[in-house]
Order: structure tokens, then C-alpha cells, then sequence
């Protein structure tokens, strides 16, 4: 996906409506590969040929939005996932942040030559839920990242990390983003507790073969 700023002698309002077709497409493309369907596949999915999926992908056609919901459905993720945010153009990511701002009280601080984003009014607690998850779940993919043994075990954490962003739900209360943090931890120390009795179980088939 380009983020490339608007040509400078262009509105940017422009240039993110010629330019939005190409970024759905290349979104619906890359979570399709992600999930490991053809083009043909998510198409019978939808009722749709592959070649109007193959249209959708390259930028040639922008789908309705009933469509990006039914593509969406059939690729399991939030349509949101898919739907054109303006912060994929940079002056429009500015504006989005003075929303932040507006609505969140979202503050912009400089600390030794580095900036940073703070949220700390009560207006933000709801956006807050949703950043305690994050973190919970980019906690847990470096330290999987961090076990990878080799190039495809990366890939695959990354695919697994970018299922959750794609697939964020809905969560309402502060125990439901508690409870969505537990299991995501509880899924971690299952798969580090195999890990160790796998490495426990190696450690003693060597400690038990014969001397030569």
C-alpha cells in the first residue's frame, strides 16, 4: 500500500478519492493471501467472479460497500480492515490526529528530540480499552518473535499479529478487554509451557543415551 504524501500542485481530498479504489484493493489482497484463498476462491465466497476480485485488487473498480462487507465477512475480519482510513495519506493523518485530539484529549509531547501521543483525559478511557489489548497482544508477538527459530516461524507470528489488528472486535466494557488480555496471555504461557516440556523432554532422551 503507497503512503505516499499528495503531489504538492493536488487537494488532498483529491488525491485520496483517486487514489482509493487502489488502497482497498491492495488491502483486500494482501488479508486474501493472509488467509490463503484465490482470488477465485474468495470470489465463489461472495458470489462473485475472480475476475472482479482480480478488479477490486488492482484498483480498477472500487467496491460498494455492501460488497466490502460481504468480503469482509467471507475473510473473517472487520470491514473496517478494509475500509479507506485517511491517515494512508500523509497530511490526512494529521487531520486524524486532530480529531484524536478533539475527541480524546489525545496530547502531543517532545521529549529529547523524539514525539510521542498521550492519552490521559476520561474521554479516552473507551480508546484506552482498545490500547490495552493492543499492547497485550504486540507484548506477545515479540516474545514469540523473540522464540522464532527460523525465517517462516516470523512469518507466521507476524500473519498471527496481523489477524488480531485486522480482526479487532468490539469491546465495550473494561472486563471485557481484561478478559481478552487474560486469554491472550493464557495462550502465550500454554504454548511456553509445551515449548519447555518438549525442551525437558529432549534434555532427558540425551541425558539417557548410552555412552559410547
Amino acid at each position: 500500500m503507497s503512503m505516499n504524501n499528495n503531489p504538492i500542485d493536488q487537494d488532498p481530498i483529491d488525491h485520496i478519492e483517486e487514489t482509493a479504489a487502489s488502497r482497498i484493493g491492495s488491502r483486500i489482497r494482501e488479508i486474501r493471501l493472509a488467509r490463503g484463498l484465490t482470488q477465485a476462491e474468495l470470489g465463489d465466497k461472495v458470489g462473485l467472479t475472480a475476475d472482479r476480485i482480480r478488479q477490486y485488487e488492482a484498483g480498477y473498480r472500487k467496491p460498494k460497500t455492501d460488497t466490502i462487507k460481504a468480503i469482509a465477512s467471507a475473510l473473517e475480519v472487520q470491514p473496517l480492515a478494509m475500509i479507506d482510513p485517511v491517515s494512508t495519506e500523509y497530511l490526512g493523518a494529521v487531520y486524524a490526529l486532530f480529531e484524536l485530539e478533539k475527541l480524546y484529549d489525545l496530547s502531543l509531547v517532545h521529549e529529547n528530540g523524539i514525539y510521542s501521543l498521550q492519552f490521559k483525559s476520561e474521554r479516552a478511557q473507551a480508546l484506552v480499552k482498545y490500547l490495552k489489548v493492543w499492547y497485550s497482544a504486540l507484548d506477545i508477538y515479540k516474545t514469540r518473535l523473540s522464540q522464532a527459530h527460523n525465517t517462516e516461524e516470523a512469518e507466521a507470528e507476524l500473519k498471527r499479529y496481523n489477524l488480531f489488528k485486522w480482526s479487532l472486535p468490539m469491546v465495550p466494557a473494561d472486563e471485557d478487554a481484561t478478559s481478552m488480555q487474560i486469554k491472550m496471555y493464557d495462550e502465550l504461557i500454554d504454548e511456553l509451557r509445551e515449548k519447555l516440556r518438549i525442551v525437558e523432554l529432549r534434555a532427558q532422551g540425551e541425558h539417557e543415551k548410552p555412552s559410547s
